[in-house]
């Protein structure tokens, strides 16, 4: 008998019985008519971001438009503006339409263009959310409610470069007493001050930070990776420090092994370090994170065919 067919007949003695086992139990399952998908929300701090449907709301019905607008500082300017109450809570909305049978178990993140006068004010642009009245936290509150009265878990927040010592607390408490569990802090908290003070203060908040990185990984002259983690690395003291980590932003051509890249040498530089009780999120790889155990930053959203051309929508290529 060749070594082929001593192993193939050695793994189907083994694993035979099991797979019967299986068979029979799935088909008990599927007669008793159970559902296996959970009905209660899971307490695991995913979330639909706005970012990448704010950056392909202009140009909507346009002849012609010239893609190179929708980049960079041009671009992101655009997509603040694209921040509104009726974008997000009107009639056909963002929050009203999109992702109805999962949107239970997701954050409504609002990103960069929900706040006036400053990117960690914390302050509700009053101007583009016109029917939250009130002060900073009779506002905030107010979204909050809209939010989840349209079926998500709650609405989430997004800041940059937020502040230290006592205003970062008050921050912390406004959040707080809004019912907002969530802040996506896209660069900044270099000290993990936010981290302590919401810790003193035993707040029910989840903070997630980041390294910035570049679009792609490594150095593309040589061999175009992320690289290991040693301990000590800037990117290791955060991943020990906050609640959530997020692999960064990546180019959507090659969104997979970039992603895949960075999670391993995050992975691997914690193995062993049982200390380390942060949660790795991988941004709109969800399939990702479904398999490894990640959090997910769901950009996605099904709004297609609205732009003149080909549709230009730099987050995703292709249909």
């Amino acid at each position: 008998m060749s070594r082929r067919r001593f192993l193939g007949a050695s793994i189907a003695t083994t694993i035979a019985p099991a797979m019967s086992g299986l068979s029979q139990s799935v088909g008990l399952e599927r007669k008793r008519g159970m559902n296996l998908v959970p009905t209660k929300p899971c307490d695991a701090p995913n979330y639909w971001c706005t970012w990448a449907v704010q950056n392909y709301m202009y140009g909507h019905g346009l002849r012609t438009l010239d893609a190179t607008l929708l980049e960079g500082d041009a671009g992101a300017q655009l997509a603040r503006a694209a921040m509104t109450e009726d974008n997000v809570l009107g009639v056909g909305g963002w929050a009203k339409e999109f992702y109805r049978k999962v949107r239970g178990d997701l954050f409504l993140l609002l990103d960069d263009g929900w706040e006036s006068g400053g990117m960690a004010t914390f302050e509700l642009a009053t101007a583009k959310f016109p029917s939250f009245t009130g002060d900073a936290t009779e506002r905030l509150r107010g979204l909050n409610r809209a939010v989840k009265e349209a079926g998500w878990r709650s609405a989430a927040l997004w800041c940059r470069n937020t502040p230290e010592g006592d205003r970062g607390g008050h921050l912390e408490t406004l959040s707080n007493d809004a019912g907002i569990r969530y802040w996506k802090i896209d660069i900044g908290d270099p000290n993990f001050e936010l981290v302590q003070l919401r810790d003193r203060m035993r707040l029910p908040l989840r903070l997630e930070h980041v390294h910035g990185e570049s679009a792609v990984n490594g150095n593309w002259h040589k061999d175009g990776r992320f690289g290991s983690q040693p301990w000590a690395s800037r990117r290791m003291v955060i991943l020990r420090n906050t609640d959530v980590y997020r692999t960064y932003d990546v180019t959507s051509i090659l969104s997979l092994p970039t992603t895949l890249d960075r999670l391993a040498a995050m992975l691997k530089g914690a193995e062993g370090h049982a200390e380390v009780k942060a949660l790795l999120n991988v941004e709109d790889e969800v399939y990702v994170a479904a398999a490894m155990g990640c959090t997910m930053g769901v950009m996605r959203h099904p709004l297609t065919g609205l732009r003149p051309g080909d549709d230009a929508d730099l987050f995703f290529n292709g249909s």
